[in-house]
């Protein structure tokens, strides 16, 4: 089995070591679809794919400026580039701050139901939203040890996961997408509560919001714009007082998180 791991990014050097050492861990290799960042993302990434003995490849795109188009559009064709097309049996669409898990081992049971769902797999992990009081360092660890509280988000349940013959739709960033299966002309069902976990690094710190949603908005290019105003990602106009409630609301609901006892959890 072959793995592809897809994110799109610009100027996320905090979060990408964190990002190789855990997909390095699943994938066989991550696509970077680079936007133009201007800190250390980009090396920071080569390097340690290097160190981990993982296949970092990074596409920088010929444009300026976000919008939620061209991030569809990215995840839509990214995967099926002819570099990767025929290449790979599963493709894993994320941001950078979300990690696919399953605590059985994440690429071992990709195996498992790559196998008994071959060419036909959508995988729909939980949602969780994980929060901290300070943002962690990446010394070597995982992010999953230095950050374990979390609460679940339902609106965090992505199907970014899918075996790569698979036609993808994508909307809101993966929140909403499809998978067709071209031969059975089909939309593939996704699977569930198959123990997988989808866990977001968005709370990390209760000024981190902050300063992300103010490089998002900075970056947005004209369509970017056009688009807030006409309601999509309309997120990134909520005030820094918003931000912090809602890191305030995030922490307040959350607790250590026992993964293996989630498993049971079957809502």
């Amino acid at each position: 089995m072959k793995v592809l791991a897809v994110t799109m990014c610009k100027n996320e050097e905090k979060i990408m070591p964190f990002f190789i050492q855990h997909y390095a861990e699943i994938a066989d290799t991550i696509l970077l679809v680079d936007n133009g960042s201007t800190d250390n993302t980009i090396s920071i990434a080569r390097d340690l794919g290097n160190k981990l003995d993982t296949h970092v490849v990074v596409l920088n795109l010929d444009t300026s400026g976000f919008s939620e188009s061209l991030k569809k559009n990215v995840y839509e064709t990214a995967y099926r580039h002819e570099m990767f097309i025929g290449q790979y049996d599963l493709t894993i669409v994320v941001d950078t701050d979300e990690f696919l898990y399953h605590p059985h081992g994440t690429r071992k049971q990709l195996e498992i139901y790559n196998k008994k769902y071959k060419n036909n797999l959508v995988i729909k992990p939980k949602g969780y939203d994980m929060v901290s009081d300070t943002y962690p360092v990446y010394n070597g660890e995982s992010i999953l040890n230095q950050v374990n509280e979390g609460t679940r988000s339902h609106g965090f349940d992505k199907c970014n996961c899918f075996s790569s013959n698979l036609i993808l739709q994508a909307s809101m960033g993966m929140h909403y997408s499809s998978h067709f299966n071209p031969k059975t002309k089909s939309i593939v069902r996704p699977k569930t509560n198959k123990g997988f976990f989808l866990l977001h690094f968005k709370t990390l710190g209760r000024y981190n919001r902050i300063e992300r949603q103010k490089n998002m908005r900075d970056n947005l290019n004209d369509l970017g714009k056009l688009e807030t105003q006409k309601g999509i990602n309309s997120h990134l106009l909520v005030s820094d007082k918003e931000l912090l409630d809602y890191a305030d609301h995030i922490k307040a609901n959350s607790s250590k998180l026992d993964f293996e006892a989630l498993l049971k959890d079957k809502s």
